[in-house]
């Protein structure tokens, strides 16, 4: 059973080893920007309350689910 551990590990080291290489080319020149493009949305300042709420929900949640009686 180590054995076919081993080759697994083996292989997905290999594997992320050559996605890196492959990713590592040089990115492409951008372009000149323009005058009428609208400017890109601040996603999380749009759903702030959102977010908060989200937390707080997720922490009561957690927080009773690990209560001891």
């Amino acid at each position: 059973m180590k054995i076919v551990r081993t080759i697994f590990l083996v292989f997905f080291l290999i594997l992320i080893n050559v996605s890196n290489v492959w990713a590592q080319q040089d990115p492409p020149v951008p372009e000149e920007p323009c005058d009428t493009c609208p400017p890109p949305p601040l996603p999380i300042n749009e759903h702030l309350l959102l977010l908060g709420v989200s937390a707080v929900m997720l922490g009561a949640t957690v927080m009773y689910r690990r209560r001891k009686i």
